[in-house]
């Protein structure tokens, strides 16, 4: 988007006008880089206003408070959009969604039983599209496992995730 936040800026705004689904991300894009927290929250809670059925909203706010170490946070953004699903495991919005709620499990140590469901359902229904992600999934369902005190399940993944990298 642009060469300077002025621009992006700009360009977020054009976009918006023009169709407002995919004006969010951008708006939202350019003041997480301008890093002003409270426009982002503020746009995301209009975003929901507009769009409340739209898992991909929430797997993007999901992904910010991740980042924000906002694990509690991330996890019901993520829990949301899995929930908004309509049918399609197939669907990438839904299968980031998964891949991301065992992530923040790991990340924050919290919600371990649910991170490793959501990481075995990604696993399941994931294909080649997201090979990358296969095996970060089973690298962090080896850690969950453990941390849950499944040390031969915990194993059993991470030789499967460095197996894959070979």
């Amino acid at each position: 988007m642009g060469g300077s936040k002025d621009k992006a800026l700009l360009q977020a705004e054009a976009i918006m006008k023009l169709d407002r689904k995919k004006g969010y991300p951008s708006l939202i894009s350019v003041y997480q880089t301008k890093g002003d927290g409270e426009k982002v929250y503020s746009l995301y809670d209009e975003a929901f206003e507009e769009f409340p059925d739209n898992p991909r909203i929430y797997s993007s706010r999901g992904q910010y408070n991740r980042n924000q170490k906002k694990y509690e946070l991330a996890y019901a953004d993520f829990s949301k959009a899995i929930s908004l699903d309509i049918g399609d495991k197939e669907d990438e919005a839904v299968l980031t969604a998964l891949y991301f709620l065992g992530a923040v499990s790991q990340d924050g140590k919290i919600h371990l039983e649910a991170g490793i469901l959501a990481l075995e359902n990604f696993l399941k229904h994931t294909d080649k599209d997201l090979e990358a992600y296969q095996s970060w999934a089973n690298y962090r369902l080896g850690v969950l496992h453990k941390l849950s005190g499944h040390k031969d399940q915990g194993r059993k993944y991470l030789k499967i995730a460095t197996r894959e990298v070979d």
